[in-house]
């Protein structure tokens, strides 16, 4: 006996027992009814049970009728699933991801989700574009970005775009090696004032912990600062007595090679939240959206191996 179930007959069961006819079925399904007709009788010799009672009202579902069409429907559910994520794999193998990014921010998040991306989405473009809030919130407005990773915006900046916190990342005081600073355990905090300062422009995630750093003895900000771009910070660092406040991820490889040396405070400088934002109920492309699902799995990766501290810590 042939024991092989078409989804057709699945299909064409289905509609007959919701719609209670078989005529309205074949014309919801587009079909003539003699095929509704022959399909279910089909179905019903491989099960060898009866599944529709035939009437001048209509049909009905018998008792076998019943036990079928719960696991016709799930058959027919899943198979829709699946064929949904199939497309939409297909959608993501094509297309252009424009993301835009916060330098200082991106290492070591996005180079290690464009990595794992690319190897399964390989024909897909994707478009980086460095900058500040200034300019990328307002591209991300208009458009021209699918959504943007760095620092959180001012409330105007951030009004009606959907944002949330990919991770924390520990900020660390860091000197040149052999600096002075490197001989003290935890030197003071007037200590520091000996020496200039490095603020990486314009990020006032910088500033802020720098200034509450002395706040508490009422000590002000330092005068003897510089700031500029992030890229010219290390160098600086190298070639002066500098002391800088930087996203601990940014100098990681610098400290584990020992060219720069991290400072202990007795209170920490804190951390600060990187967000991922993109247009408020905007419906992304595939691309990006599979995109987005990297970065945030690699977010939660970075999290278990303690290289960025959980959402959760202020």
């Amino acid at each position: 006996m042939d024991t092989s179930i078409q989804t057709r007959q699945l299909l064409y069961f289905v509609e007959a027992s919701r719609s209670g006819s078989l005529l309205k079925a074949a014309q919801r399904l587009d079909v003539t009814q003699p095929a509704i007709t022959s399909a279910i009788l089909k179905l019903e010799a491989t099960l060898g049970a009866k599944l529709l009672d035939r009437s001048r009202q209509g049909v009905t579902l018998t008792a076998y009728g019943r036990v079928f069409i719960q696991h016709a429907v799930k058959v027919l559910s899943e198979l829709n699933v699946g064929l949904a994520r199939v497309q939409a794999t297909r959608n993501a193998e094509f297309g252009h991801v424009n993301v835009g990014v916060l330098p200082i921010t991106a290492s070591p998040l996005l180079p290690l989700a464009l990595a794992s991306f690319k190897r399964t989405h390989p024909r897909v473009v994707v478009t980086v574009v460095p900058s500040h809030n200034d300019n990328l919130l307002p591209a991300l407005r208009l458009g021209e970005l699918d959504f943007v990773i760095g620092y959180a915006g001012t409330s105007e900046q951030m009004a009606e775009l959907d944002h949330r916190i990919l991770f924390n990342e520990r900020l660390v005081i860091v000197v040149r090696k052999g600096h002075p600073l490197t001989s003290k355990r935890s030197p003071r905090r007037s200590e520091l004032l000996d020496y200039p300062w490095f603020i990486a422009h314009p990020y006032r995630e910088f500033r802020d912990p720098v200034s509450a750093l002395f706040a508490g003895q009422k000590v002000p900000f330092p005068t003897n600062f510089i700031e500029g771009n992030y890229h010219i910070a290390n160098e600086f660092l190298r070639e002066s007595t500098a002391i800088a406040v930087l996203p601990h991820n940014l100098v990681a490889r610098d400290l584990a090679a020992g060219d720069l040396v991290e400072i202990n405070t007795r209170e920490p400088l804190g951390s600060c939240a990187v967000h991922i934002s993109r247009r408020d109920r905007d419906d992304l492309a595939s691309p990006a959206r599979a995109l987005i699902r990297e970065i945030d799995m690699t977010a939660t990766q970075l999290q278990t191996r303690g290289a960025v501290l959980p959402v959760d810590v202020d």
